[in-house]
């Protein structure tokens, strides 16, 4: 009668009838009783000492060690405060009840009240943590949400059956909306908050992993954190290697280490991948970048226009060096590397310049001639200055270089040792040459011997 009249809507007449059939119960049967007033309070709308009724039968139970009385009371506690949307605690005691489930899994309270109150007690806990997925996304928990997403995508596929079809289609939600939290938080130069949200992102399996991948790679190289990013664009290499953006990002990592031949290598393969791309799209971004090849020819031109002497002295090596062996050196060396890798969609000649010029900057030495200088065919005899005896003269060249070494420069210019005036052609030249080579040296070192 006092269900009845519950439905019909007079909830202080239940609760007075209610209170009557205590007088007409055996001992034993006052608990289940108090647990089926306490939810007729709970659905009176006085949900709150629904609760504290529920919990305090909860606690006597378990005080004493009645671990089905616990269960029992526990499911019900579970099933108020999920319709109190507090789903964190629901899922808490979801798990507690776990832990005291009897083994014989019916309970014949239960079905009782769902009877009575058309309360569902099967699948608690997926439902929990459904409903709680869904307040934490509407809150914008949008990372606490995936958390528990991903607890409900590894339960068993018979428990979580009934909502295959809400998982694809929230999963799909989280992953977008994660992808623009990052990038509204790599755009602020929050970098530790973007590559969380990738990563949370990326644990969701999306279908298309390659876009979040190289945006990790961008947040994780802001942050110098250089061999996570790599792992991030190599991963994006191997998902899809067709794809040109792989590669650019390869190259941008790449780049960064300072490991520029890989990184050439990675960004010739960009360009290969555009140029054979089916999208017409695509290949029309080909315009869009340079080639190597065109930085190279670039810098040749800029070389070309310095005027460095003919042969000069590697003060590194103490090796005699023409323009052949120093272009050599020069790419093989970081600095021309770096040009290269760092231009990909135009030559800029104004970082070219610089560069080109402190690395053949020359030191010339002007200096009085005293007797048996060291000459071109002695320096070839031994292969280098550093070999040349301990002679005045030989450690007046030494001290230049070492002089030309300590400014920061590598290449050094006497005519003692740099003209092989055994060559009429080249001597020629030299003579020519050498008020240009002068004027357009680094620095000049002038020698004043004792006495002059």
């Amino acid at each position: 009668m006092a269900f009845a009249l519950l439905a019909q809507g007079n909830r202080e007449r239940a609760l007075c009838i209610f209170d009557l059939a205590f007088h007409d119960c055996e001992l034993h049967e006052h608990n289940i009783l108090l647990l089926l007033k306490s939810i007729l309070v709970f659905e009176s709308g006085n949900q709150e000492e629904g609760v504290m009724r529920a919990e305090h039968l909860a606690t006597i139970a378990d005080e004493v060690n009645d671990h089905k009385s616990t269960y029992l009371y526990t499911q019900v506690l579970a099933v108020m405060h999920m319709k109190k949307r507090c789903y964190g605690r629901a899922i808490s005691l979801i798990e507690h009840a776990k832990s005291l489930g009897p083994k014989d899994k019916r309970c014949p309270p239960l079905v009782t009240i769902s009877l009575i109150f058309g309360w569902n007690f099967n699948g608690l806990d997926i439902i929990a943590q459904q409903r709680l997925c869904e307040a934490l996304y509407a809150e914008g928990h949008t990372a606490e949400a995936t958390e528990i997403l991903l607890n409900i995508i590894r339960t068993s596929d018979k428990d979580k059956k009934a909502i295959v079809d809400w998982i694809a289609d929230f999963t799909q939600k989280c992953a977008v909306t994660l992808e623009h939290v990052g990038d509204s938080a790599f755009g602020s130069s929050k970098h530790d908050d973007a590559i969380a949200q990738y990563t949370a992102a990326l644990s969701l399996s999306p279908a298309s992993p390659t876009s979040l991948f190289i945006k990790r790679s961008r947040a994780r190289a802001a942050k110098g954190l250089w061999e996570e990013a790599l792992q991030d664009v190599n991963e994006v290499v191997k998902v899809d290697p067709s794809s040109p953006w792989g590669y650019e990002a390869k190259h941008m990592v790449l780049h960064g280490t300072k490991q520029y031949d890989e990184a050439i290598e990675a960004f010739k393969s960009m360009l290969h991948s555009i140029e054979r791309s089916r999208d017409p799209e695509t290949t029309q971004l080909r315009k869009n970048y340079i080639s190597p090849s065109e930085t190279i020819a670039a810098i040749d031109s800029i070389v070309s226009e310095i005027c460095c002497p003919l042969v000069v002295v590697d003060v590194a090596t103490g090796y005699l060096c023409d323009g052949t062996e120093r272009m050599r050196i020069f790419k093989a060396d970081p600095r021309f590397k770096e040009l290269v890798s760092s231009m990909t969609k135009k030559v800029d000649k104004t970082l070219i310049r610089p560069v080109v010029q402190r690395f053949f900057g020359c030191v010339m030495f002007s200096h009085v001639w005293q007797g048996k200088e060291p000459s071109f065919q002695d320096v070839k005899l031994v292969k280098s200055v550093w070999n040349l005896p301990d002679t005045p003269l030989n450690n007046k060249l030494h001290n230049f270089c070492q002089e030309t070494r300590r400014l920061g420069y590598r290449w050094a210019w006497s005519d003692t040792c740099c003209i092989d005036k055994l060559n009429s052609s080249i001597l020629n030249e030299s003579l020519t040459s050498m008020y240009r080579w002068y004027a357009n040296s680094a620095a000049t070192l002038v020698y004043l011997a004792w006495g002059s």
